[in-house]
């Protein structure tokens, strides 16, 4: 078991989040995103990084925070969870931090929220939170998400 926590620190308005560093692949700048119809509402859709076809997740609306376009200065978070990749658009990437495993809050019931957490992190000033990308989208939404890909493919 491991006593440390080491993670990626991005930001969503005054909010920071923690990705787990061996989930991230890299970081980019803002790109176009071109909608993807049929897909889940929490998908803002899909893009194109060397060749493959990746679809944006769209953290804002996950975590009930009010929706904006996407900014020029923001960033892209590309991370591999629940056997593929995604994009996540964030406001920015702050850096990576280690934090030992008494800093962190992990709890059940916080998997149960829309937000898709799986803990907290106890800051001096407050309390980040650990975003689980695992359980971003429910096996409904992956099904509905792949027919979205389907039908794409088949045009």
């Amino acid at each position: 078991m491991n006593d440390v926590w080491s993670v990626v620190v991005v930001q969503l308005d005054q909010q920071l989040y923690a990705l787990k560093l061996e989930a991230v692949a890299r970081v980019l700048p803002a790109i176009w995103i071109t909608p993807l119809p049929g897909s889940p509402e929490v998908i803002m859709g899909i893009t194109n990084i060397r060749g493959q076809v990746i679809p944006v997740l769209d953290m804002r609306r996950r975590c009930g925070l009010p929706a904006r376009d996407l900014l020029p200065s923001d960033q892209l978070v590309m991370v591999h969870a629940a056997s593929r990749d995604w994009l996540l658009p964030v406001d920015a990437v702050t850096g990576t931090a280690v934090y030992p495993c008494s800093q962190v809050v992990v709890s059940p019931e916080l998997t149960r929220g829309e937000c898709a957490l799986s803990g907290v992190i106890v800051l001096s000033d407050g309390l980040m939170l650990i975003h689980d990308l695992e359980t971003f989208l429910d096996a409904d939404d992956l099904l509905v998400l792949d027919h979205a890909l389907d039908t794409l493919y088949e045009t």
